[in-house]
């Protein structure tokens, strides 16, 4: 009975592992369709609301679309805000009111929406502050509610055809559009999310092989 204790143990952290482990590569499950999402603009590195969430309006748009997810908001203040990124790529600009310093924006979000998404964007405030800022979107996916996209003003069917909100490409560059969507910058990050999943399984086999030895060691001894 004792000699087949540290064989029982060792299973059950392997089991363990196996389902535990795995989550954190496991997307929130969001089906085909056009939503309404709440979020919040917090700070880099702590929970506390980011200075910045004022500049974005509540509630976001959400589209799914054959599994890539599409956000789109709109940003105040864009007079002194003067770029924004995501990891994804780049930001597009679907509309512009500069009676009232708004844009629409939207992105491809490759990321998982129950996990914040890291913002990049240039701040400036004539004669007080010019710096390089960050900001985590924290979505809330328990407020997804689904929508009519026919209600949704500015919700175009392509981004091609759009400047990006840092200026990098012009409407009518469509080649700049197509590489910025499809091209060498979204492989290369499809290779780090790979690398990374890979990394998580490698830990989890070689953390059950020394389970198994240390298991077999014990047993020997006893």
């Amino acid at each position: 009975m004792f000699k087949r204790r540290p064989f029982v143990i060792a299973l059950i952290a392997i089991i363990c592992s196996f389902i535990i482990l795995p989550q954190q590569t496991i997307f929130a499950d969001i089906s085909d369709g056009t939503y309404e999402i709440d979020y919040e603009m917090k700070e880099r590195s702590s929970d506390n609301t980011s200075i910045a969430d004022g500049y974005f309006t509540k509630p976001a748009y959400l589209m799914v679309e054959d599994g890539t997810q599409y956000i789109q908001l709109t940003v105040t203040g864009t007079d002194m805000i003067k770029s924004l990124g995501v990891p994804s790529g780049s930001v597009y600009i679907i509309n512009e009111d500069d009676e009232n310093d708004e844009k629409i924006v939207r992105f491809i979000v490759e990321e998982d929406l129950s996990e914040p998404l890291m913002m990049d964007m240039h701040v400036v405030v004539p004669d007080l502050y010019d710096t390089e800022h960050q900001a985590r979107a924290v979505f809330d996916v328990d407020s997804i509610e689904e929508v009519d996209p026919d209600d949704i003003e500015n919700w175009p069917s392509d981004l091609e055809s759009f400047a990006t909100y840092d200026g990098t490409q012009d409407k009518d560059d469509e080649e700049k559009a197509n590489d910025s969507l499809t091209g060498e910058e979204h492989e290369d990050e499809n290779v780090t999310t790979n690398d990374s999943s890979s990394a998580l399984w490698t830990v989890i086999i070689i953390v059950g092989l020394i389970i198994v030895i240390i298991a077999i060691w014990l047993a020997r001894r006893r």
